[in-house]
């Protein structure tokens, strides 16, 4: 494929170029530091480990929630103790992933860590409730936490991220046609659920997002639809096409981390990771076109070109007005 010029598009389906692939392996060892420092939070230390892995069992099926309430009984005697384990582990996972020469390490670790983590602490998404949809948090950040790390594995091939991109928004897709009860229901019940402990503001536009799309379910699960599905074609074009859906997915996931995430619930106190959108948009960087700016460019307004005059037209160089003011 030829552009402007002639000369021929270079298409990056070898792998990621290496500086931006070093930025964002850098970027998912902050994402680890920052979880790690989240595990460390009061509520927490004190009980909250143990109760949120007894919560996640809610809705499961039946074995499932038998399993993940025992696991949570379990653990509930040294609560404290394991919540200093997990802080300690993402910590560092964190710094290993940073530093070059354990990076490929940590993230090798990094993988049966997350699964562990999705699991047990997120109780596999509740991908299994029927509840579960991309803009509230699915697949769960955890499993974005192994995504993230394949992709961005030394030596992984581009073509690993297009297609990361495209089967996660698809599954995104499938999971909001999943409905319960009706699609109304399920909208409004995953939005209201999210204001349990979190500021006034945020609660209130849980509930005011909650009620207008219990009102319009079909609809908003559409749009919803429509709009996965088309970020989902990012990973199967090149160039300009793909950098616009990416863009697409990316601010999506910007109104979904507000509006479906409450910021990750970092403001609860209670937060045990920054949610599944950040992860998102890094795998959205990981899949950036090579040659592609991250904002469109902005057109530039032609100027006209500059007139000149010759001599030969009637007018007369410096040198010529001077011969003839001397004559």
């Amino acid at each position: 494929m030829a552009h402007r010029g002639g000369t021929p598009r270079r298409r990056d389906a070898s792998g990621i170029e290496p500086r931006r692939l070093r930025r964002l392996q850098c970027a998912l060892g902050v994402l680890w530091l920052v979880d790690g420092l989240l595990a460390l939070q009061p509520p927490l230390l004190h009980g909250g480990l143990a109760l949120g892995i007894e919560e996640n069992a809610m809705g499961e099926p039946g074995v499932l929630a038998h399993l993940l309430l025992a696991l949570g009984r379990g653990l509930a005697p040294h609560d404290t103790a394991w919540a200093l384990l997990v802080a300690v582990v993402q910590l560092g996972l964190g710094a290993a992933i940073l530093l070059p020469r354990t990076r490929r390490l940590g993230l090798a670790i990094s993988v049966p860590w997350a699964l562990a983590v999705w699991a047990a602490g997120e109780g596999f998404g509740m991908l299994a409730s029927g509840y579960a949809m991309l803009p509230t948090g699915a697949p769960g950040a955890a499993l974005l936490y192994v995504l993230a790390a394949v992709v961005l594995y030394p030596g992984a091939r581009s073509v690993r991220a297009r297609t990361t991109w495209s089967g996660l928004w698809l599954l995104a897709a499938a999971l909001q046609l999943v409905p319960v009860i009706s699609f109304g229901f399920k909208l409004r019940a995953n939005l209201v659920e999210l204001a349990d402990g979190q500021p006034a503001l945020l609660a209130a536009l849980d509930h005011r997002l909650g009620a207008v799309a219990g009102g319009h379910g079909v609809a908003v699960t559409a749009v919803l639809v429509a709009l996965e599905l088309a970020t989902a074609l990012a990973g199967g074009l090149d160039g300009p096409g793909r950098a616009w859906l990416l863009r697409l997915g990316a601010l999506s996931c910007a109104l979904f981390w507000v509006a479906g995430e409450n910021a990750g619930s970092l403001f609860s106190g209670a937060a045990s990771d920054v949610g599944a959108m950040p992860l998102v948009v890094l795998l959205a960087l990981a899949a950036w076109p090579a040659g592609e700016p991250l904002l469109p460019r902005t057109p530039r307004a032609a100027t006209a070109p500059r007139a000149t005059t010759s001599p030969a037209a009637g007018s007369r160089s410096p040198a010529t007005a001077v011969a003839a003011g001397v004559s």
